[in-house]
């Protein structure tokens, strides 16, 4: 179920997606998708939207202004995890939103970065806003390979042995994605192996090589919570699956 936000009431509206999802014992899930990166400038992302919002378990709230995300943060009620899909986190004018950002995730919160706003980010900026957000992450290079899937990272390892997340969540697949450096190995939960291979014609012309280690999905643990990284650029229909599992939807454990 979807409650959206297109008036200058930005606090009752935030009340009231709290109040409701509490009312109908729903996890609580907030888009953060600033000048509607993606539910309007994304048709390739529908797929996703269709997902988030299917959940009998979750109610998603859209919020479309930073206003309109400290109402969020201000509220006693708090969101289970959110979305941000929008490209303008990152911009240098947030830096008390990311740490208001990381203030939330160490109380308990899933906090992932992925969508459009991934591509829309600008990279000399991507560094600055892992750094606010208190990560020791840094951009690595943008390019296409096939991404295998670390079992042994927490939030999988975690997941009872008949879990539909373990089949649900692909075992590889390929994407051109804004990489990562510097995540720590178990909080790498899709990356480069020996068995990657270029598959940018850019990249292979330019006389790039792949090698191992080159991280595509992070989420590690801050706190209580955890911030999550899905790189994928043009969301394949797994980054779809590996977003919902990031933010907890019960429906894929």
């Amino acid at each position: 179920q979807l409650i959206s936000r297109n008036s200058s009431q930005d606090g009752w509206k935030a009340h009231k997606a709290a109040c409701v999802a509490q009312k109908k014992g729903r996890q609580y899930i907030v888009h953060l998708d600033i000048g509607s990166d993606m539910t309007q400038g994304a048709p390739w992302c529908a797929n996703l939207i269709e997902l988030l919002l299917s959940s009998n378990t979750h109610m998603l709230y859209l919020v479309e202004s930073f206003k309109a995300m400290e109402d969020v943060f201000n509220h006693p009620i708090r969101p289970s995890a959110i979305f941000c899909s929008s490209g303008d986190f990152a911009k240098r004018g947030q830096r008390e939103m990311w740490k208001t950002t990381r203030d939330w995730v160490t109380a308990g919160g899933r906090f992932v970065i992925g969508g459009p706003g991934v591509g829309n980010m600008r990279y000399d900026a991507v560094n600055e806003m892992l750094s606010g957000l208190g990560l020791p992450w840094q951009m690595l290079e943008y390019s296409r390979t096939t991404h295998f899937r670390n079992d042994e990272h927490p939030l999988f390892a975690a997941l009872p042995p008949k879990a539909v997340a373990r089949t649900f969540l692909p075992k590889s697949y390929s994407m051109k994605s804004v990489m990562l450096e510097g995540v720590a190995e178990q909080d790498a939960l899709y990356r480069s192996t020996n068995e990657s291979q270029v598959e940018s014609m850019a990249m292979a012309f330019l006389g790039g090589e792949m090698s191992a280690g080159k991280v595509a999905v992070a989420a590690t643990a801050v706190g209580q919570g955890w911030i999550g990284w899905v790189g994928d650029v043009n969301q394949e229909g797994d980054s779809d699956k590996v977003v919902c599992f990031l933010l907890g939807y019960e429906c894929f454990r």
